[in-house]
């Protein structure tokens, strides 16, 4: 997992704090422009522990500064900090390591500015005392070294997964979490029905029935916390109670979580029903006509009685046109 150093910057910036897993590798890089000849130093302060060592520039300026897997996997948990010094034009480091100083057994950062403090020995400085004890010397007036600082975090490795709901049997179902292993680590997952709820090995139609699922996942880049999912299709799979299982191939460590499967929810069916509406006749008499609401119903036929009505209003008008004429 890599875990950028931006800049020069004097202090560390909050989005700088990573965690990561014991035995995993921690990569710091940036750019140390004017550093090709005499390279850099990296300090590393935790507790019960401390280190400093020569850091190599590409010709374009830029840095790789790897903190191995066999080392964070035999460093406490906790907090750790990391500082760049870069000796600027001059190529000279004005704060270094100093053996048996200022008395034998005891090993100090020492500036030739006059500062010091102990980093090994009886009143040693360890953790972020020791990080800040350093800042405080390469920031001095009369010396132009600076530096870039960054803390991390290790743990022990661990797997956590969101909150879930129950799902439909069939569906697709997502799950996802966060975790403290490296990314592009590998996770290899499990989904099966738990003991007492496995069912037939065939449906009724006679159709083989799976009983699980499996597969693998990678780890992706997160702040604070890395990143994993999963998509399972349930398609074929009964309802019931399934665990899921998820663990890191490289460190063992396992996450399991219980999913329920509920029935599948058929949606009815919805058909027209006719209404009926009343409606007065020529005559003021009531008569009933029949629609429907399907919006592709086609037109119903005139129902007998408003045939007969509409004759007989017919016969009013014409024996009414017929008695006009003859006035």
């Amino acid at each position: 997992m890599l875990l950028a150093v931006p800049g020069f910057a004097l202090a560390a910036s909050g989005d700088d704090m990573k965690f990561y897993a014991s035995g995993d590798p921690v990569y710091i890089w940036g750019e140390a422009p004017g550093s090709q000849s005499t390279g850099l130093t990296a300090w590393i302060f935790g507790q019960n522990y401390w280190s400093s060592e020569n850091v190599n520039t590409e010709s374009d300026g830029s840095y790789t500064y790897e903190i191995g897997s066999g080392l964070t996997g035999s460093l406490s948990s906790g907090q750790y900090f990391v500082i760049i010094q870069h000796p600027m034009y001059n190529g000279a480091f004005y704060v270094t390591v100093r053996e048996g100083w200022p008395s034998s057994g005891q090993t100090s950062a020492v500036s030739t500015a006059g500062g010091s403090f102990v980093i090994e020995g009886q009143g040693k400085l360890q953790g972020s005392a020791a990080a800040y004890a350093l800042m405080n010397l390469l920031d001095s007036q009369n010396i132009d070294d600076t530096y870039t600082v960054t803390t991390f975090f290790l743990e022990e490795p661990w797997l956590r997964a969101d909150e879930t709901e129950a799902w439909q049997a069939g569906s697709i179902i997502e799950l996802e979490g966060t975790t403290n292993i490296a990314q592009g680590e590998q996770l290899v997952y499990t989904f099966s029905p738990v003991s007492g709820d496995i069912p037939s090995s065939k449906q009724s139609g006679g159709t083989a029935y799976t009983t699980e699922r499996a597969g693998k996942s990678t780890v992706e880049y997160g702040m604070p916390y890395n990143l994993w999912s999963v998509d399972i299709d349930t398609e074929g799979m009964e309802p019931g109670t399934y665990i899921f299982t998820i663990e890191a191939v490289s460190e063992g460590n396992a996450l399991q979580k219980y999913i329920p499967l509920y029935e599948p929810v058929e949606t009815p069916q919805i058909t027209a029903k006719p209404t009926s509406q009343e409606s007065a006749g020529p005559t003021g008499t009531k008569m009933t006509v029949e629609t429907t609401t399907a919006a592709t119903a086609t037109q119903s036929p005139v129902s007998p009685v408003l045939a007969v009505v509409s004759i007989f209003s017919a016969l009013l008008i014409g024996t009414a046109g017929r008695s006009f004429r003859r006035r």
